[in-house]
């Protein structure tokens, strides 16, 4: 199981190195995740006795390193525009505003409802939201 997290981590750093056009480190990638431990004093802590501020600080270690626990395979090429619109947001939900007056629910329609009451038939398994 750690060497799957290390793996992951190591591919994460790599591909990071690669976006960002920084060259890697030419430590093994283990002693270069256990030199940010060294960093933030948290070498030989165990987790089960760790609290919110120890990762924060080790987060934030493996985050000026280059390290991140997310998986940039699947990560925009591009950063998104300064008006970036959430894909459901374009295709007719409506976000809930406090200050409107008007009654949200029944003005909410998702891509996918529609007027007739042929969707709550039982014989239908097609139906987006069962009866």
């Amino acid at each position: 199981k750690r060497l799957t997290v290390l793996n992951m981590l190591e591919h994460n750093y790599k591909m990071w190195c690669s976006i960002n056009r920084v060259p890697t480190s030419t430590l093994c990638f283990r002693d270069y995740c256990l030199e940010a431990l060294d960093q933030c004093n948290l070498t030989f802590k165990k987790a089960r006795r760790m609290d919110y501020h120890h990762f924060e600080r080790l987060l934030r270690a493996f985050h000026n390193k280059g390290i991140y626990f997310v998986n940039f395979a699947t990560a925009p090429a591009q950063p998104p525009q300064e008006s970036f619109v959430p894909s459901f947001a374009e295709e007719g939900y409506k976000f809930y505003d406090p200050e409107e007056e008007d009654d949200f629910l029944s003005k909410v329609e998702g891509p996918e409802s529609s007027d007739d009451e042929s969707d709550c038939e039982a014989d239908n398994d097609d139906a987006w939201f069962p009866c």
